[in-house]
């Protein structure tokens, strides 16, 4: 249920996005409360649920599993509830920017152009944007930002290395792969 209702209220945020309007992340809020109980509940059912449902082609099943997996593995590090949240949250949206972006270059099955790998990229700053002046935390904003680095520093778009790169960004980076 948590998932359908995520899902529901992400297409409502992808609608105002393409729309360019500022998504209501706050409706956002009961949906993610619950899918963190679920996960702190079982986890074992939110990432078969998480793998189940992402092996559609639709972007926000993506993030929608990016947010399950995120809060599993938050929860097996032993993170609070309120960082389950906020990492939840950061998995929906690390990839908003997207949103942003010709359907037919995400839908792109060849290799990408040197000219479509940079705008494909921007979907970074996208996200930023579209999130810009909403109520999000510091560590969902770095998690959007730097959610494409990787711990040798061969990532973008700063090329941060191992822990210099912020934990959520960390791990939705792993869970984004």
């Amino acid at each position: 249920l948590a998932y359908l209702s995520i899902q529901q209220e992400f297409n409502r945020i992808g609608k105002a996005v393409k729309a360019g309007n500022k998504p209501d992340i706050k409706r956002l809020n009961p949906f993610i409360d619950a899918l963190v109980e679920s996960i702190i509940r079982n986890p074992a059912a939110a990432v078969w649920l998480a793998r189940l449902k992402s092996k559609s082609s639709y972007a926000h099943r993506h993030c929608i599993s990016c947010a399950i997996l995120s809060c599993v593995m938050g929860r097996q590090l032993g993170l609070d509830r309120n960082e389950l949240f906020q990492l939840a949250l950061s998995g929906l949206l690390i990839d908003i920017g997207k949103l942003a972006l010709p359907d037919t270059l995400l839908r792109k099955s060849t290799d990408l152009t040197r000219s479509e790998r940079e705008e494909t990229r921007s979907h970074i700053q996208q996200g930023l944007d579209i999130l810009q002046d909403l109520p999000l935390s510091v560590e969902v904003l770095a998690a959007v930002r730097y959610h494409h680095e990787r711990f040798n520093g061969c990532g973008y778009p700063s090329q941060l290395s191992g822990t210099d790169i912020p934990l959520f960004a960390r791990i939705a980076g792993i869970v984004d792969c």
